[in-house]
């Protein structure tokens, strides 16, 4: 079995995604095992401690770290993948922003924006009266 340790610089991703890509990664043929989170202190020292890694690398907080554990060609096939994969979800995160605004025809009519507003106004809190 040989070890991948790769890094992706200023390469940010939330905990739940890295978790995702981790499961995923260890799921391909060849693959012991695999872990991808954030270089940060704390998760550098939990990688040492489960033996996914034996040295501290040179890696700072907002670096992705990527180890796998598994068979040598098996290996560039999980990098292969992790590389589709964070740029796949790059490019969705940069979708136009033309693309995520309401069309017109989605709006409430003035009579609907009216009552909503108006419910609003019931619901806040009255403020004090000067007796």
């Amino acid at each position: 079995m040989k070890t991948l340790t790769q890094f992706f610089p200023n390469m940010y991703r939330d905990s739940v995604a890295l978790m995702q890509l981790s499961s995923k990664i260890a799921k391909l043929p060849g693959i012991s095992a695999a872990s991808a989170q954030m270089a940060t202190e704390a998760n550098i020292d939990l990688m040492m401690e489960a033996g996914l890694i034996e040295e501290r690398p040179a890696a700072r907080p907002n670096d992705m770290l990527l180890v796998v554990h598994g068979e040598e060609g098996a290996l560039d096939e999980a990098l292969d993948f992790t590389e589709k994969s964070l740029s796949e979800k790059h490019r969705v995160a940069t979708a136009p922003l033309s693309d995520c605004r309401p069309k017109p025809s989605s709006w409430p009519s003035t009579k609907l924006r009216k009552q909503i507003l108006h419910s609003f106004q019931l619901r806040a809190p009255m403020q004090h009266r000067k007796p």
